[in-house]
């Protein structure tokens, strides 16, 4: 069966909001935490971000465009994430295994937004 445009925009969407795992996690280590970002239109706040081996990053579009979180190296692509508003799931979440600097864009706007994500263990 066929799927029609609206049921292709939900699964689209479905797969937009999965997490991404950079290198696979056993568990949570101790003491991760969740840290938040906010998309805003041309800027992610904050646009670097210090986080512990096992933390997870959490990006929400809060602006009144799509924007993608997108790692410089694909490491992850969250494709567009929607603006709030429009039924959709508006943010992507990430859980980062590995330690290191990982710089990131949006790739609807790659001259105007970038961040960093610095991983420690």
């Amino acid at each position: 069966m066929p799927l029609r445009p609206a049921s292709l925009l939900v699964l689209l969407t479905a797969l937009a909001a999965c997490s991404l795992e950079v290198d696979a996690p056993d568990s949570p280590l101790p003491g991760a935490t969740t840290v938040n970002v906010a998309i805003g239109d041309f800027l992610y706040n904050p646009d670097t971000i210090r986080i512990v081996r096992g933390a997870s990053v959490v990006w929400t579009n809060t602006g009144l465009t799509p924007h993608t979180t997108t790692s410089d190296s694909l490491y992850w692509d969250s494709t567009a994430i929607p603006p709030p508003g429009t039924g959709a799931v508006n943010r992507y979440a990430g859980q980062f295994q590995s330690v290191g600097t990982f710089p990131y864009h949006c790739d609807l706007h790659p001259a105007d937004m970038a961040g960093t994500v610095i991983v420690t263990p």
